[in-house]
């Protein structure tokens, strides 16, 4: 890779709403699997949507024309790298785990397009920060440093 250009952009997204965490929301089958509740589920679809509208004024839009699969297959050809910073506004103040929170967070931004993966081959680091309480506007305004061959 030595003399290869390496791009770099921020892209900066925000949920408006209060982030469920899937893993302390669910529900255990019958065969044993743990499935996030219905409540996460449309918690998940809500962020979903709101970072594809948000994503297109970026001009991304893989979600659209790739799987995910493809999609790793790309980033893995440009040795893309990503580092995700979270800051949290909660809307009231029940204790809730921001480890668990970004999780959630991460999960919708793969599935939205945002993101690649979020494994390790593609995560160079992220920071969750608790914003505070802000009842009027919950939210988590997420930042997205893109690193990759050009």
């Amino acid at each position: 890779m030595s003399g290869q250009k390496r791009s770099k952009r921020i892209i900066k997204l925000v949920y408006k709403g209060v982030i469920l965490s899937k893993k302390n929301r669910h529900i255990i089958s019958s065969h044993g699997a743990v499935i996030p509740d219905a409540k996460a589920r449309a918690n998940e679809s809500d962020m979903i949507q709101q970072f594809i509208v948000q994503l297109r004024k970026y001009g991304i839009t893989d979600v659209f024309t790739m799987s995910e699969s493809e999609r790793c297959i790309k980033a893995r050809a440009k040795h893309t790298r990503y580092f995700v910073r979270f800051d949290i506004y909660a809307g009231d103040n029940i204790r809730r785990d921001l480890d668990n929170q970004a999780t959630t967070l991460f999960d919708a931004l793969v599935k939205a397009g945002a993101l690649a993966d979020d494994s390790r081959k593609f995560i160079e680091g992220f920071s969750a920060y608790d914003g505070g309480v802000d009842k009027d506007n919950p939210r988590a305004e997420i930042a997205i440093r893109i690193t990759e061959d050009e």
